[in-house]
C-alpha cells in the first residue's frame, strides 16, 4: 500500500484531532492542538504528518517534537526528537506502520541527534516492524490510573500518602494558575526543583504557549500565604497527562505534591476524564525516586517501553560524552 502524506497544519488540524478521538487516543502530544500551540517556539519545535489511503481516509500519522536544551551553535548537539504516544496507526496494521516508520526515519523535520518513540499502549507485537526500520527497543515503565472508577474508589486506592493528603486539607490551598504571572510562579518552583536534582528544565516560553492555548492544567499549592509546590498536567480528549512537578526547598516537609496529584485525580473523575497518565516511571530494575512516589496512588504499572533510532551517529557520540560530563560537574559549571 502506498500512502499519501501531508503535514499536519491549520487546514487539517480538526480532521487529525477527530481521527485521534475515533482511535481513542488521549495523548495530548499527538494532537494538532499541541502542535499549533508550540509552532513558533524556539525550544520545542513540533512537526507532524498524517497519512491517507487511496480513498483519502486518514489511516495514521504522528506529531513529534524537536527538543532543544540550548540555543546557538551548540543547539544541534543537545537536540532530540521525541514522538510521545505515536505513531498512531489504524488497527495497529503492520503495513501502515512500516510505511510511516520508513518515512519518519528520513523525515527532514526530525532534527534530533536521535529519535525516540514513547509508547503509551502495548507495542511489543509490532517489534519486528520497528526492528526492520532500524529501531531498538528499550523497556520503560509507567503508571496509569483509571479515573472512571469514581472519586471514592480513587481515594480508597491511594496508599500511605492518603494520610498526608487528608492532613493537608486544612493546611494547603490548591488553585489553578490564572495568568502569566502565576505561570512565572509555577516556573520558579520548577526551577528550584530541577536545580536541586541537577537536571535541565525546558524553557518558560513552552509553558506560556501551552497556557495560552488552554491545553494545560497549571496548579499552585499555597500554605501560609506562600506558593509551596506546583504541578503541571496536559489534557486532551478524555485523558490527563501528568507533565511536570516541583516544590519549594523550604517547604518540602509539607509534601504538597501529594495533594496536587489528588486534586488532578478528583478533577478528572468529576469532569468525565477516564485516564490519568503519570508520564513515566523509569527503567525496570533501576532505582527511580518518582516511581516510588507514583506507585502509592493506586495505578496500574505497565511496561510499554520506547523505541530508539540514532539519526546522527557522530553527534550522538558527542552527546553521550557531554552527558557523562554533566553527571560529575557541579550544576553551576554547566
Amino acid at each position: 500500500m502506498k500512502l499519501n502524506s501531508s503535514p499536519i497544519n491549520e487546514n487539517n488540524a480538526i480532521e487529525w484531532d477527530n481521527f485521534l478521538i475515533e482511535q481513542q487516543i488521549n495523548n495530548p502530544f499527538q494532537s494538532a492542538a499541541f502542535l499549533l500551540a508550540l509552532q513558533l517556539n524556539q525550544f520545542y519545535q513540533p512537526f507532524g504528518k498524517l497519512f491517507r489511503d487511496d480513498q483519502g481516509k486518514i489511516v495514521g500519522g504522528f506529531v513529534g517534537i524537536n527538543s532543544h536544551e540550548t540555543r546557538g551553535m551548540v543547539s544541534s548537539l543537545t537536540t532530540r526528537t521525541i514522538i510521545n504516544g505515536g505513531p498512531i496507526v489504524t488497527g495497529n496494521q503492520p503495513g501502515i506502520l512500516n510505511e510511516i516508520l520508513a518515512d519518519l526515519a528520513t523525515c527532514k523535520d526530525a532534527k534530533g541527534i536521535y529519535l525516540e518513540l514513547w509508547h503509551d499502549r502495548e507495542s511489543k507485537n509490532l517489534n519486528p516492524v520497528y526492528q526492520k526500520n532500524g529501531f531498538s527497543y528499550n523497556p520503560h515503565l509507567n503508571y496509569l490510573i483509571d479515573l472512571s472508577v469514581g472519586k471514592d474508589t480513587l481515594w480508597m486506592n491511594i496508599g500511605k500518602r492518603r494520610r498526608t493528603i487528608k492532613k493537608n486539607f486544612e493546611i494547603i490551598n490548591v488553585r489553578r494558575a490564572e495568568n502569566l504571572s502565576d505561570i512565572q510562579k509555577c516556573y520558579k518552583l520548577l526551577l528550584q526543583t530541577y536545580r536541586r536534582i541537577k537536571l535541565p528544565l525546558i524553557d518558560k516560553s513552552i509553558f506560556e504557549n501551552v497556557f495560552n492555548a488552554h491545553m494545560g492544567i497549571f496548579l499552585l499549592a499555597e500554605a501560609g500565604g506562600q506558593e509551596v509546590a506546583t504541578r503541571v498536567a496536559l489534557k486532551f480528549n478524555n485523558g490527563i497527562y501528568d507533565w511536570f512537578a516541583g516544590d519549594s526547598s523550604k517547604h518540602r516537609d509539607l509534601r504538597a505534591n501529594e495533594s496536587l496529584v489528588w486534586w488532578l485525580l478528583e478533577f478528572g473523575s468529576e469532569n468525565d476524564y477516564v485516564l490519568f497518565n503519570f508520564g513515566g516511571a523509569g527503567k525496570p530494575g533501576q532505582p527511580y525516586g518518582p516511581r516510588e512516589f507514583k506507585k502509592d496512588f493506586g495505578g496500574k504499572l505497565v511496561e510499554y517501553g520506547r523505541h530508539h533510532l540514532v539519526l546522527s551517529p557522530l553527534r550522538y557520540k558527542i552527546l553521550e560524552f557531554g552527558l557523562k560530563l554533566r553527571n560529575w560537574l557541579p550544576l553551576e559549571k554547566l
